[in-house]
């Protein structure tokens, strides 16, 4: 996928004596400028000397890959892994990667998930707010374990969390912990005797999930589980509920044996297709692995109407899923300075069979720009708008 449309800004900063450039973007987190919390880990790293004689390192939550790309020049014999849920991160630290002549291992998972029995010399984070206290906790607890022995781990957060970041560090058994607060960020340093059989065990089941209560949605009653970092984890939103009344109406009519969603949150709509028209399959796309995992595992939980499932590509849907679906639906979230409208008719065009609904909702002033905008292969079945969003829907006809 060509990046280039996503690049907001290059920035170039030293660590250590190497020099570092970046691509950053809209899309992702500190799209202006190496962020305030990542800056004082860094100084925090530097100072510690622990960088120079690591030979594993693991940036774990990379972003755009600040932290581990910047260890790794300035200790070229070190193996670096990255990680992060965002499939654009993950793509973007590739990037960098290439712009500072380096090769590394990146892929796409939860916090610490995908390492089982691995070990570092070295593990580094900027912990994600939004990530949820179960979530910070288990990253406290196994990251401690997966050291190998002499090792040592770095991670900042905001201040507001730094207590019950030290309280979790204490719990986890870490040795010689410190910390250096920051105007707005902490960071804690510890380490462990790297001798737990425990190291690199999986997360414990049903980490993220974080409520599991019933819903209602357009007539159908089901059962859904929310999850730490997801939004609608206890209440439906306007966007699901009016994408909800949107299809159904474009549907009508309609044999929806197969549908998609772009972007499902925790599943809502897809668990609502999947109910409503007894689909035979759902297929999902997200950038946010963790959007993934929650609708699989809701769609899993239903004890009637269980249709397959399908991943479709996180950054292009439509590669390997060419008009294979008789209705597809999308919450687009548009990036400043990229188009958008493009692209996701392109999508449109290539998941929807002939005759297929397609369903966008979003906000008024986006609807109007996406609809200007409309391909010529979808012709317009209706508009409604409610509580500051519009729902669009449209018909496949070539």
């Amino acid at each position: 996928m060509d990046l280039s449309s996503f690049v907001n800004k290059t920035v170039d900063f030293k660590f250590d004596g190497a020099d570092v450039r970046l691509d950053l973007s809209h899309a992702l987190f500190s799209s202006f400028d190496v962020d305030q919390g990542t800056r004082l880990l860094l100084r925090t790293l530097g100072a510690s000397r622990f960088h120079r004689e690591a030979h594993s390192v693991l940036d774990t939550g990379c972003g755009v890959g600040v932290i581990g790309i910047a260890v790794g020049k300035s200790n070229p014999a070190a193996e670096v892994v990255f990680q992060d849920r965002d499939a654009l991160a993950v793509a973007f630290t590739g990037l960098n990667l290439r712009a500072n002549g380096a090769d590394a291992e990146v892929f796409r998972a939860p916090l610490l998930w995908g390492l089982e029995g691995r070990r570092f010399d070295l593990i580094l984070s900027n912990l994600p707010a939004k990530a949820g206290l179960p979530v910070l906790g288990d990253f406290f607890a196994r990251s401690t374990r997966m050291l190998a022995p002499g090792g040592r781990c770095f991670a900042v957060i905001v201040n507001t969390l730094a207590e019950a970041a030290a309280r979790s560090i204490a719990e986890a058994g870490a040795a010689d912990a410190v910390s250096r607060r920051g105007p707005n960020h902490t960071v804690f340093s510890w380490g462990a005797d790297g001798n737990d059989p425990k190291a690199g065990t999986e997360p414990p089941e049903g980490l993220y999930i974080r409520t599991s209560r019933e819903f209602r949605l357009e007539g159908e009653r089901y059962g859904a589980s929310g999850y730490w970092g997801l939004e609608e984890f206890d209440t439906l939103s306007y966007v699901t509920e009016l994408a909800a009344d949107a299809a159904l109406r474009a549907a009508t009519g309609r044999l929806v044996r197969s549908a998609c969603v772009l972007d499902p949150g925790v599943g809502h709509l897809a668990i609502w297709l999947a109910k409503k028209f007894s689909c035979a399959e759902i297929a999902v796309s997200s950038r946010d692995i963790l959007q993934v995992m929650a609708t699989r595992e809701n769609l899993s939980a239903l004890p009637r109407h269980r249709p397959s499932f399908r991943e479709l590509d996180a950054l292009e849907p439509s590669n390997g899923a060419s008009r294979a679906f008789d209705l597809a639906a999308a919450f687009p979230e548009p990036v400043p300075g990229c188009d958008w409208i493009g692209p996701l008719w392109s999508e449109a065009a290539a998941l929807c069979k002939d005759g297929a609904a397609f369903v966008a909702t979003m906000r008024p002033t986006e609807a109007v720009r996406f609809d200007m905008r409309k391909s010529d292969g979808f012709r317009r079945l209706a508009e409604k708008k409610r509580k500051g969003f519009t729902a669009l829907s449209y018909e496949r006809i070539s």
